[in-house]
């Protein structure tokens, strides 16, 4: 059974995810260009890592150097996590709201 965390305990966790980055790791192969690069042949240059987010209702791409892309991954995970937790929080919340309803009466 799935332990009920307290409202508390979800925003201590809340805290320490914080370094979220909401979006999406993409790899992208491209050609250059120059005039007899092997690309031309469909040899692509690449991957080149993204991140892809949603801005004002358009795709934005944010560079990732390589040495970067591990951190980058934990920080993409991190906004599932808070996401979720933000699920958590919302039905603590509702749950202290029904306890308050029941002491009311």
């Amino acid at each position: 059974m799935k332990k009920t965390h307290t409202r508390d305990e979800l925003i201590k966790q809340m805290k320490n995810n914080l370094g979220f980055i909401q979006g999406s790791m993409v790899k992208i192969y491209r050609s250059c260009g120059k005039k007899g690069c092997r690309c031309q042949q469909g040899y692509l240059h690449g991957p080149a890592h993204y991140i892809s987010y949603k801005e004002k209702g358009r795709t934005q791409m944010v560079y990732i150097p390589k040495a970067l892309a591990g951190e980058v991954k934990k920080s993409l995970a991190q906004y599932k996590k808070v996401k979720e937790l933000i699920r958590q929080i919302g039905q603590a919340n509702i749950r202290q709201l029904k306890e308050k309803h029941v002491r009311g009466r």
